[in-house]
């Protein structure tokens, strides 16, 4: 199992907290990125959250999808949506109780 990245961790939380909302589409990258570099002290370089994204992919936690703009945007798989519920639940203490770090 691949180890998640702090920066990794915030994009599932993000992707599942927008499903919990209701959200069906894939979320913009670009979009993620600022709300996580709103919520930190130093931001998270463009080019590290781009790979960090990419590794999410070949590892099979999201997809990547072009929106309407031609903005690459994701989604969770799965399988990401399991490892992402796990990290929304240690956050927010919701559900998931028990079952260790993500």
């Amino acid at each position: 199992m691949m180890r998640i990245s702090k920066t990794q961790a915030d994009v599932l939380f993000l992707l599942y907290a927008f499903e919990q909302k209701g959200v069906q589409g894939p979320i913009p990258r670009a979009d993620m990125l600022k709300m996580i570099n709103k919520q930190r002290d130093s931001d998270v370089a463009r080019s590290n959250f781009r790979v960090g994204c990419e590794i999410m992919a070949a590892n099979g936690l999201i997809t990547h999808y072009r929106d309407r703009s031609q903005k690459l945007a994701c989604k969770l798989t799965d399988f990401g949506r399991e490892r992402a519920g796990v990290i929304y639940g240690e956050r927010t203490k919701e559900g998931h109780q028990g079952q260790g770090p993500a």
